[in-house]
């Protein structure tokens, strides 16, 4: 369609922007995986970048320090390469301080955002399809 295309992809960048700062707020007690649907995921391609840009961003001090506004990595798992660094391993085995056991520990802590491909009507039919089956046992 005519119009500005730099300012509409600027518009979503910044809607990106706006969205992680939004959500991570709501990560911080969230463990799971963060969809985006509906109408943003015809535009994804130029929302998320910005998105997980924000999630993986720092925040200042006023003392002039920087800390990862996040304690986890978000990794854009629609991104081939985002998801093979989000799947890598990186498991080590620990001592448990005080016994002769060890465990296997990833000291990365990660989060995937991904975009939705059902669309709000497959969705919420798979949903209400699996409540009724739940319901019938």
């Amino acid at each position: 369609m005519p119009g500005d295309r730099n300012a509409a992809i600027k518009s979503f960048e910044e809607l990106g922007e706006a969205a992680g700062d939004a959500i991570a707020s709501a990560i911080t007690i969230v463990d799971g995986i963060i969809a985006v649907g509906g109408g943003l995921s015809g535009a994804s391609k130029y929302i998320i970048p910005a998105l997980v840009k924000e999630l993986n961003n720092t925040l200042g001090m006023m003392t002039g320090e920087h800390f990862n506004r996040l304690q986890m990595k978000v990794f854009n798992l629609d991104d081939d390469s985002a998801f093979e660094q989000f799947a890598q391993s990186r498991v080590s085995r620990i001592t448990v301080p005080g016994t002769n056991r060890t465990l296997s520990y990833d000291p990365l802590k990660r989060i995937g955002i991904m975009t939705s491909r059902l669309g709000t009507n497959q969705a919420i039919a798979m949903g209400a399809y699996r409540y009724a089956l739940n319901r019938l046992v």
